[in-house]
């Protein structure tokens, strides 16, 4: 009964972890505003990774008064993790009251909107990448309207951060593509980024192009644009619908993540940031498993 509410939050998080600590006070006082001004509208249900009893219940009683699933239930705890991808803590995930998921990155979503005027009431659907235009698909290349059905045919962000360029020039002549969700405050992400970007390095030297679209969840122009700095590749404009409407393609529960396409738009590698340290031998497999799928049109 307490969980018919237009939104409600599952709070993956544990005591122990440092991160969870620093995240808890700010949902917190977010969602004691949002209770304020409409106590049906919001919920969050805690899911405790907490390593006892006892560490459960000291940390619940920090909490402003939200649910938690008993810490006795640690099987449905786990289901739920699994049923939601959670690959780490923090993680909160948003659902609509008919229990379809808004967001698996709800932490992002609610720091940067702690209004809940785009996810609280009423959530409208991510836009779908609009269809392109026959002159636009041929302009692409062989097997590419499957990727701007994708990806949209809508301008992208260069290399400089300013200049726009089409779906066709980042994936002119590649036989595959890459995703990257990131932000600037993840700490895993800035560690991550700079490992992605020597490994682009190492393919460009073993003559392997490897074109990368960054999806931002940056919190403002200003930090997207101070992190996309830092990138030698593509992006999608700061807020674009597109990178919402892709991390739910393709189920993206948390941050860093890349996701591999073939030039068709096909799915070679989801959460392919785990191959990254396997270096141009991650490359050759992505590839191979592309052309034993017969769906990258590659001899």
């Amino acid at each position: 009964e307490a969980l018919k509410q237009t939104v409600v939050g599952l709070y993956f998080s544990a005591h122990w972890c440092p991160p969870c600590r620093g995240f808890t006070p700010k949902l917190g006082q977010i969602y004691t505003e949002l209770k304020k001004k409409n106590s049906a509208a919001f919920e969050i249900v805690f899911i405790s990774s907490d390593r006892d009893a006892s560490a459960f219940s000291d940390y619940y009683a920090s909490m402003p008064g939200w649910l938690a699933l008993p810490f006795a239930k640690r099987q449905a705890a786990l289901e739920l993790g699994k049923k939601f991808n959670v690959r780490g803590i923090p993680t909160l995930v948003l659902l609509n009251a008919d229990g379809s998921v808004i967001t698996t990155d709800g932490r992002g979503r609610i720091l940067e909107d702690p209004t809940g005027s785009s996810w609280l009431k009423d959530f409208p659907a991510p836009a779908a990448p609009s269809a392109a235009e026959p002159s636009t698909v041929a302009s692409v290349g062989d097997g590419t309207p499957g990727l701007v059905s994708v990806l949209g045919d809508a301008p992208l962000v260069g290399t400089d951060g300013k200049t726009q360029v089409t779906l066709a020039d980042v994936a002119k002549g590649a036989e595959l593509i890459g995703l990257y969700f990131s932000a600037h405050w993840c700490g895993p992400c800035r560690a991550f980024t700079p490992k992605l970007v020597a490994f682009v390095e190492e393919l460009a030297a073993a003559s392997f192009e490897l074109p990368i679209i960054f999806g931002s969840s940056d919190r403002d122009e200003a930090a997207f644009q101070d992190y996309f700095g830092a990138m030698p590749w593509y992006a999608f404009p700061h807020g674009d619908a597109r990178i919402e409407a892709l991390k739910k393609r393709y189920k993206v529960s948390g941050i860093p993540w890349l996701v591999i396409l073939d030039k068709n738009g096909n799915l070679v590698a989801n959460e392919a940031d785990t191959d990254v340290p396997n270096g141009v031998g991650a490359y050759k497999k992505w590839l191979s498993d592309a052309k034993a799928s017969g769906i990258s049109g590659a001899a």
